[in-house]
């Protein structure tokens, strides 16, 4: 390279923060937890409106019988 052996080393600092901030194991944990809580979520909406489908259905059924 080119350019002065200072401006070299404070680009592989800069390069190995950013590696540290965005591949860290604290920040892929906390993404893979975001990740997880917001599958979780999904899947508890979804069985909500389910059973609330369930309980219109068996009011139905109940009130023609």
């Amino acid at each position: 390279m080119s350019m002065p052996i200072e401006k070299r080393y404070a680009m592989g600092e800069c390069a190995r923060r950013r590696v540290i901030e965005e591949f860290g194991l604290e920040t892929v944990l906390n993404r893979w937890e975001r990740l997880y809580e917001a599958l979780l979520d999904r899947k508890r909406i979804r069985w909500r409106i389910r059973l609330a489908a369930r309980e219109i259905l068996s009011r139905r059924s109940a009130a023609s019988a």
